[in-house]
C-alpha cells in the first residue's frame, strides 16, 4: 500500500519566495513522467522524512500523490528520483518524483544487508564487502527493502557472488552472476617502518617529481 503525499503546484512566482517556504517547512520537487506534463510542486519536507524514516524501502518507497490544483486533485503512484539536503543541516530541500505503473516492470537498486558473524573472522581474517546494492527488475510492488546475504559459514578465502543470492522468482537480477558480493580475505598487516637512509657526504636528495 502506498503512502499519500500532498503537494501543491509552485507559484510561478515563487523564485523570491524560496527562503519563506523552507523556513515554513515545505521543500521543492519536480513530478514527471507517464506520458504526462512534468508539474513544479511544494510539499511537506517532515511528512516525507516521516514516511521515508518508517518505511523500510528508502527511495523505492511507494506514494501515492496528491496534487492540488485550480481545476482540482491530480493522483498518481510515485517513487523518488533524487533527494538534495541542505549541506549543514541535512534538512530536505529538494526531491525528483517519477510516476509509475504497479502494472509495468521497472528497474532499480536495493541494498544488501550482511547477516550473521562469519566464521572465517573468528579465524583471523576479515570480512570484505565488494557489492552495496543489488540492481533488479521486477514490478514496483515486488521491490524488496533489502536482499540479506547471509556470512554465518564463510570461511578463509569463500566468497559469495550475486549467483548465490536467493531472490523470489518474480524478481530478476541485473548485476552479472559471478560478481562478487562479500568474502573473507586476509587481515590488513601493519607495515613495517622503513628504515631511515642518510644521503651521501652533503649532497641533497633530489625531490621527487609531482
Amino acid at each position: 500500500m502506498s503512502d499519500v503525499l500532498e503537494f501543491e503546484i509552485r507559484p510561478t512566482d515563487a523564485r523570491g519566495r524560496v527562503k519563506q517556504q523552507r523556513k515554513g517547512g515545505l521543500a521543492l520537487g519536480v513530478i514527471y513522467g507517464g506520458g504526462k506534463p512534468n508539474l513544479n510542486v511544494q510539499f511537506d519536507r517532515k511528512r516525507l522524512e516521516s514516511i521515508l524514516a518508517h518505511s523500510g524501502h528508502g527511495r523505492n518507497t511507494l506514494l501515492e500523490a496528491r496534487v492540488r490544483a485550480e481545476n482540482g486533485e491530480e493522483t498518481d503512484t510515485v517513487m523518488i528520483r533524487e533527494l538534495q539536503r541542505d549541506p549543514v543541516r541535512r534538512h530536505l530541500r529538494h526531491a525528483d518524483f517519477y510516476r509509475i505503473s504497479l502494472s509495468e516492470r521497472i528497474v532499480t537498486e536495493v541494498p544488501l544487508t550482511l547477516v550473521g558473524e562469519a566464521r572465517g573472522v573468528k579465524e583471523g581474517g576479515r570480512l570484505q564487502s565488494f557489492l552495496r546494492s543489488l540492481r533488479i527488475e521486477c514490478l514496483p510492488t515486488q521491490i524488496p527493502g533489502a536482499v540479506e546475504v547471509k556470512v554465518d559459514e564463510l570461511g578463509f578465502g569463500d566468497r559469495i557472488t550475486v549467483a548465490d543470492l536467493k531472490l523470489p522468482a518474480e524478481i530478476r537480477v541485473l548485476n552479472d552472476r559471478d560478481e562478487s558480493v562479500v568474502g573473507i580475505v586476509a587481515a590488513r598487516e601493519e607495515e613495517a617502518p622503513k628504515p631511515e637512509v642518510e644521503p651521501a657526504g652533503e649532497e641533497e636528495a633530489p625531490l621527487a617529481a609531482k
